[in-house]
């Protein structure tokens, strides 16, 4: 028999019985419904002998009508509360029931109730009142509630987490929704990348561009802010117009600069190595006035460097240790100031050489101007006297169009160049007089790069060895590229760690070339997300006549599933014509992959990015067919061998090319 009665608030507690003991703090958004919709379920009591009731199951909804009568927000309706007394020897077992056999409401119930409130012509803002919570929070389970319905299943039947559903609910369009997370692989499917599936088209808020231009910029020209309701981050929807905007803010400030008597100025969205390698540097003017960014910089640095001499004459060993790191501290502080100030200075560039000379302005990495002051134009040759000839007619540039959509992303590129990389690395292993050269030419571009440019690569002294084995952009590289680097790099583990330069005097000079060949190796990359790849790793394929066919496949690293399906199209034909390709119409993204991968197995089908100068011409060569030749061993002479004379050396092309040029009055 039922016995509900209804108990003064006053004279409820909480049951040292309750079963709930962690927990249950959070009682806003239960107040909040309490207020608006009353009490749903009675609470369950027990009578002590005090003449008050010990709450066994609701204690969550007494603290929630205490917090509403604290705040003087309790209806009248509650003041005495419908209680269910029970007897003392069921108190326990009605509170475990209450507390462990209910089930919580699952959150996409939620975000349905919401959505049927609003549509019913619910303010958010009532909703959000009604339940205690925040106007976002009711808009984010409206959007959540507005998803493809495939997927609001898939989270019911928890096979899709919470994140990613509220990544995939980053946009409206239930297409982009459903090509999001059925065109990624099972491991692509992360909240992350999901969402930089589904923002691909726009440009994040804090990328380069967007801090150049500004967010109120952008929006006074009509451009649309798309806000991540479960992030801070938020995107600009129209990259065309922000483009625009950032020329046009380049070419303001080159028009300053054309009045200041520059031959030309070139504004440019980006640019990159071989661009400016083309427009070759003058060396900045000698003793030339400084020019500051802001007028007080002049008299900043000149109270900076007068503090540092004075700290230079304090003598650290009359200090103690907190004197001493404070004064550290503060060289430090002025040293850092100091350089900010002259990173914003440039130099007065005289009349005489900027008449003949220009300025490339562009964007940096932090989103501010950066300015190359007193290049030449591509062709603009030094005459014997050493003089700069003007620049070839009509060469004055012209603002660049926005760059066009790359085929393939920067991360499949990287992959890409990774196999590259792995072979030229062997190439290099294998032939010590080209390993040498390459060793060389970085040499001389770090000792003067005004001169020699860039070729692309890299290679560091810096860095442990295996370095390019680890550093291939991800790709699954040939197991053959592996073994064969492998083997040749075998010989730096034969150099002893103590007494080293001893041991190594005492080898031969083609023992310790194969050495230096595995160590330029082993610290090789040549890795690029360019969309024209490696000019430095190009070169040495066209040196060895390396052929990338035979050491990567289509199959690799996921490669045909990776790209858009017009391009898999591409590639069948080229490789098999049109007719096979025809057999691809209608396939969904994994079954076109795995076909393509059938109709391009054996025919030595390359992207671009893999195709060397003998691609289609001729056969692979690979470097199973050519085994590397194993690396000799060191030898135990005690002394180093005597040398012999040289022999006049022969005059070879090159030479006589040099003295040929020299005669001519060529630039040293």
């Amino acid at each position: 028999m039922s016995n509900i009665q209804h108990i003064p608030l006053a004279q409820l507690r909480i049951s040292p019985r309750n079963a709930r003991k962690t927990g249950g703090l959070a009682i806003d958004d239960l107040a909040a419904s309490i207020a608006a919709e009353g009490l749903l379920q009675n609470l369950v009591v027990t009578a002590a002998n005090d003449g008050h009731y010990d709450v066994e199951a609701g204690g969550r909804r007494l603290r929630a009508l205490q917090l509403l009568q604290s705040e003087d927000r309790l209806p009248d309706a509650l003041a005495s509360v419908p209680c269910h007394v029970v007897s003392d020897d069921v108190a326990g077992e009605a509170s475990l029931a209450e507390n462990a056999i209910r089930e919580a409401m699952h959150p996409a119930d939620q975000f349905d109730a919401f959505k049927a409130l609003v549509d019913a012509g619910r303010r958010i803002s009532e909703v959000a009142a009604r339940f205690g919570v925040s106007e976002l929070f009711v808009k984010q389970r409206l959007r959540l509630a507005r998803v493809r319905p495939e997927f609001l299943d898939m989270y019911k039947a928890d096979e899709i987490t919470l994140d990613q559903l509220q990544a995939l609910a980053t946009t409206d369009n239930h297409e982009i929704q459903r090509q999001a997370w059925h065109t990624a692989r099972e491991w692509e499917r992360d909240p992350r990348s999901l969402r930089n599936f589904i923002t691909r088209e726009r440009v994040s808020s804090t990328s380069v561009r967007a801090t150049f231009v500004g967010l109120h910029a952008y929006q006074a020209a009509g451009g649309e802010l798309v806000q991540d309701l479960f992030s801070s981050q938020c995107w600009l929807s129209d990259p065309q117009l922000l483009d625009r905007l950032a020329l046009e803010k380049l070419q303001a400030k080159a028009e300053a600069l054309r009045a200041e008597g520059w031959s030309w100025v070139d504004p440019v969205l980006s640019i990159d190595h071989a661009t400016l390698n083309e427009h070759r540097a003058l060396p900045e003017p000698e003793n030339a006035p400084t020019v500051y960014a802001n007028p007080s910089h002049e008299a900043r640095v000149a109270e900076i460097e007068a503090r540092l001499r004075e700290i230079d004459d304090i003598d650290e060993d009359d200090l103690d240790d907190e004197q001493a790191d404070t004064l550290t501290s503060e060289r430090c502080n002025l040293e850092d100031e100091l350089n900010d100030i002259y990173a914003e200075a440039t130099v007065e560039w005289p009349a005489a050489l900027k008449s003949i000379s220009g300025v490339i302005v562009t964007i940096d990495h932090s989103g501010q101007f950066d300015l190359y002051y007193g290049r030449l134009q591509p062709g603009q040759k030094i005459s014997k006297s050493g003089s700069i000839g003007a620049p070839p007619p009509g060469s004055s540039a012209e603002p660049t169009k926005p760059p066009k959509k790359p085929e393939l992303s920067e991360a499949l590129r990287i992959v890409l160049s990774g196999h590259r990389s792995a072979a030229a690395a062997v190439q290099l292993a294998k032939d010590p007089t080209l390993a040498h050269c390459v060793l060389l030419e970085q040499l001389l571009i770090s000792h003067w790069p005004v001169r020699y440019g860039n070729n692309g690569l890299f290679v560091s002294i810096e860095r442990d060895s295996g370095t390019m084995l680890r550093a291939v952009g991800g790709a699954d590289i040939h197991k053959a590229l592996q073994a064969a680097l492998a083997e040749r790099t075998a010989i730096i583990k034969q150099v002893p760690q103590k007494g080293t330069l001893d041991f190594l005097l005492k080898q031969t000079d083609a023992w310790r070339l194969e050495l230096q060949a595995a160590l330029v190796a082993a610290h090789f990359s040549g890795i690029s997300g360019s969309e024209q790849g490696h000019a430095g790793v190009d070169a040495i394929h066209r040196i060895t006549g390396f052929d990338m066919a035979d050491h990567w496949t289509p199959a690799s690293d996921g490669f045909l599933a990776r790209i858009h399906g017009d391009l898999v199209t591409e590639a069948v034909v080229e490789a098999k014509g049109k007719a096979e390709a025809t057999t691809l119409t209608g396939l969904k993204k994994a079954d076109r992959a795995a076909q393509a991968g059938k109709l391009l197995a054996g025919t030595g089908w390359l992207p671009k990015l893999l195709r060397g100068p003998g691609y289609g011409k001729k056969p692979a060569q690979t470097v199973a067919k050519a085994a590397p030749k194993k690396a000799t061993k060191p030898t135990a002479t005690k002394k180093p061998a005597k040398k012999a004379a040289p022999k006049k050396a022969a005059k070879t092309p090159a030479k006589k090319a040099a003295k040929k040029a020299a005669k001519k009055g060529a630039p040293a």
